[in-house]
């Protein structure tokens, strides 16, 4: 199983980096990150999970922190000409950005794994000397940037789960991540 799980976390290396340079070019800060939580939740759904997003995981009312309406709205659009997924991003507009993908699989115990998703309110480095800068992956979203790594979190996470779905045959009980 090991061999199965590292055979296959190579294969996917690639795609390891190509959703890390998505999520980076689309850096999106707390209870923004609407394309971010549509694209996960479409990824997830492509593997086959149940997808929890939104209110189906979230109380409306036991957020905090939330920015105004109109920057909400304003990112919500955002996310719609980037080409987030039109299902989703109605159901996780107006900072209702979270998302579940469930993998139940017979009787057994219940594990979780959790992937933090959000950017945090800086600028990014646009000088050539920047990896990002150069390969054309640097936040395209001013004010936005992905200095924390939850870009890597998050598709680390979307590979995971790829890899759980590819020996779902091995496992036994619930996955939520």
């Amino acid at each position: 199983m090991y061999q199965k799980i590292t055979d296959l976390s190579q294969k996917y290396e690639n795609e390891t980096k190509q959703i890390r340079r998505d999520l980076h070019k689309f850096a999106e800060r707390g209870w923004l990150e609407t394309r971010t939580a549509c694209f996960i939740a479409t990824y997830l759904e492509n593997l086959g999970y149940k997808v929890l997003v939104g209110e189906d995981i979230m109380d409306k009312d036991s957020r905090m922190g939330l920015p105004p309406n109109t920057v909400l709205h304003f990112n919500y659009h955002r996310a719609q000409k980037e080409g987030a997924n039109p299902y989703y991003l109605e159901k996780v507009k107006m900072g209702m950005t979270g998302v579940a993908g469930v993998l139940k699989n017979g009787d057994g115990p219940t594990i979780a794994l959790r992937f933090d998703i959000d950017a945090l309110g800086l600028i990014e480095d646009s000088t050539k000397e920047h990896i990002p800068f150069q390969e054309k992956f640097a936040s395209c979203h001013i004010g936005a940037m992905h200095a924390c790594g939850h870009d890597g979190h998050t598709a680390i996470g979307l590979v995971t789960a790829k890899i759980l779905m590819n020996i779902k045959e091995s496992l036994h009980g619930t996955i939520k991540l």
